[in-house]
Formats: C-alpha cells, structure tokens, sequence
C-alpha cells in the first residue's frame, strides 16, 4: 500500500513537472518570437489588399503626400525644378512590374519616373522618367533618361493613363492608354523606386497604381 501511494505521488510530481516544462517553454518560445509566422522581407504588396506606397525624402518640404490615394501635390518653392519625392516602395530586383497613373489635369508639369537611387529633387537624375509639359486642352508627353530629353513621343488628354513597365526582359517600356509608344534601349534588372518632380505649384501627381511585384519590405537591406 505505502508503495503503490508512493508510486502515485511519483507520477503526480513528474506529471507536474512535464506539464510546466511544456508551459515554460511555449512562454519561452512566444516572448522571442518563434511562434509568429515567418516574413518574407521580399514579399510584394498585396494588391487586392493595398496598393499604398510608402514616401520616403520629401525633398524642399513643399510637398503633401497621402499614401492612402498615392496623390503628391506641390505646396510652394514657385515654378522651378526644385521640388520632388521619391517612394521607398520598390520594384524588387530582375522582377516585371509597372507603375501608371491617370491625367487628370492638363495645366501641370512634372515628371514620374523609376530610378534606382533617389539623387535630388531635380528629373535630371531620374532614370526612366515621363515629363508632361502642359498646353491648351492637351499635354506633350517626353521621355527623359538620366536627363537626357528623348523627344516627344505623345499627345496626351484628359483621362489618359500613362505608366511605365519593365518586362520580364528587364526591358523598359513607356505606354499611354496600354500601348507603347517607346522602349528603352538601357534595360535594367536592379530595384527600382519611383521618383518624382514637380515644376508648377499646385503640380499634383494622382491615384499612383503599382502593379505586382512591388514591395514595401526593407528597402535599404535589399536594394542598397
């Protein structure tokens, strides 16, 4: 009798011990993280859940953002090149992807481009950059590389989407309404940001679309 009521005083003990062993350990486990799901620190933007960019560098502080529309519009600094924004969302390296947004207004001037590497405010170090110059009821449309004015390529109106895209042939086209109107004969496989600048207050870039692919993980550890 004594050994059967010591033997069951032995299991209670050791039963105690597996069952706090086990608390402690899970305790342990979830204050350093483990239990969390793994991140990819690559992973793209969900578009069917945000397509928000993240703003980095607001160059001159003229600017105001919302990254809930992805709409940037000049405040002050005059009519100048001296005024930009870049985003630290990114298109992550030898990945496809695009980004394109709507004209809404005729009367502004600005540039949106991709870039690997926000430089300053101006569009002369922007990579790939589309620059619409305003007119009467219409823009002109020209295509900038690293400066470099590539010379009209459209007549752009009201309601035109213009965007940029990099293939999965690390190609760089330009497009108006989904068709190209030119390709770059500098093709590029690094990550690439968005850059901006903006020449006339009151220049507003609107509804900014990212395709897929894009990220807003880690910039400056994957792409620097």
């Amino acid at each position: 009798m004594k050994n059967s009521t010591l033997q069951s005083i032995l299991v209670l003990v050791f039963s105690f011990y597996l069952l706090s062993q086990h608390s402690y350990a899970q305790n342990s486990h979830n204050s350093l993280g483990y239990s969390q799901p793994s991140i990819n620190l690559n992973s793209p933007i969900n578009p069917g859940e945000s397509n928000s960019i993240v703003w980095s560098n607001n160059r001159n502080c003229c600017l105001e953002y919302d990254s809930n529309n992805n709409t940037v519009v000049k405040l002050s600094g005059g009519n100048n090149w001296n005024c930009g924004i870049a985003s630290k969302s990114y298109l992550p390296a030898n990945k496809p992807g695009s980004i394109e947004m709507e004209i809404k207004k005729i009367n502004h001037m600005f540039m949106i481009g991709l870039t690997e590497k926000d430089v300053n405010m101006s569009y002369e170090h922007i990579q790939y950059g589309l620059i619409l110059q305003q007119g009467i009821g219409q823009m002109q449309l020209n295509i900038f590389e690293n400066g470099i004015n590539l010379g009209k390529k459209a007549t752009v109106y009201l309601n035109d989407i213009i965007s940029i895209e990099r293939t999965e042939s690390q190609s760089i086209k330009y497009l108006v309404n989904s068709n190209v109107i030119f390709t770059s004969n500098q093709p590029n496989n690094k990550c690439l940001i968005i850059d901006s600048s903006l020449r006339i207050e009151g220049a507003k870039l609107e509804d900014i679309n990212l395709s897929e692919n894009w990220s807003n993980n880690d910039l400056d550890r994957f792409c620097n």
